[in-house]
């Protein structure tokens, strides 16, 4: 896919230089430090009931039972094989969601919340042509799709619960995957699943590094180092900075 074009199911923030955000915690933050890879899960792990599921209104547009029935398996197979990398989008150059973004709350300590800034530009010109990058619309439960298709039914969440998430994701599918970049599909032994980690330039994703305001001194320390050993010290941003 041109990158310059966007899919009507996937589209462009209006300013393409806004900051996005990724939390993550200490384990994922240091696979991706020490790996160069992005990790990016299955629609199955994401830990939200709402992916791939359809707006009550799309229920009652689809007015034939068989026709829903097969529409929803589809959209079901289709999120099943795809994986999805979350960015929160605020023109803010801080973090601001500490308190709503909970990363893989299983595996860190709230205090060891990172936060890593990048663009809109700058994740779309570092992922491959034929990843789709683009904006989550939101709409009221009782709407249903402009466009009836598997990416919209991905890319559309409902309103009232999830607009606050001001998501940004970059969507691959399982098919495209092993057409063009089968080596970077790797099974996940910890949770037991296939992710796509494909290779990514740090210095060039990687515009500021926050930590949580409750981070210990300690801690700031450590992830400075860890940081300086990638020459990318200049991006831990500090809360007093």
């Amino acid at each position: 896919m041109n990158k310059n074009f966007s899919h009507p199911s996937f589209p462009k923030p209006e300013d393409e230089n806004i900051s996005l955000w990724r939390y993550m915690d200490k384990e994922h933050f240091l696979w991706l430090v020490n790996e160069k890879r992005l990790y990016i899960p299955p629609f199955s792990i994401l830990g939200d009931d709402l992916e791939g599921r359809f707006l009550e209104g799309e229920q009652q547009f689809v007015k034939n039972d068989e026709a829903l029935r097969k529409y929803r398996a589809f959209v079901n197979a289709f999120s099943k094989s795809s994986f999805a990398l979350c960015w929160h989008m605020n023109a803010e150059k801080s973090p601001t969601g500490w308190d709503k973004f909970r990363p893989y709350p299983e595996s860190g300590k709230k205090e060891e919340v990172i936060a890593m800034r990048s663009t809109y530009t700058t994740l779309r010109d570092l992922m491959p042509e034929w990843v789709s990058v683009g904006t989550v619309q939101y709409k009221d439960k009782q709407d249903h799709f402009s466009r009836p298709n598997v990416h919209e039914a991905i890319m559309t969440k409902d309103k009232t619960k999830c607009e606050w998430e001001k998501e940004v994701r970059a969507v691959a599918t399982r098919k495209d995957i092993i057409e063009n970049d089968p080596e970077n599909l790797f099974m996940c032994n910890q949770k037991s699943v296939e992710i796509y980690a494909p290779l990514i330039d740090l210095s060039k994703l990687i515009l500021e590094i926050r930590l949580h305001p409750e981070s210990s001194e300690e801690y700031q320390k450590f992830i400075y180092e860890v940081l300086k050993k990638e020459k990318l010290e200049h991006a831990l941003k500090l809360n007093h900075d």
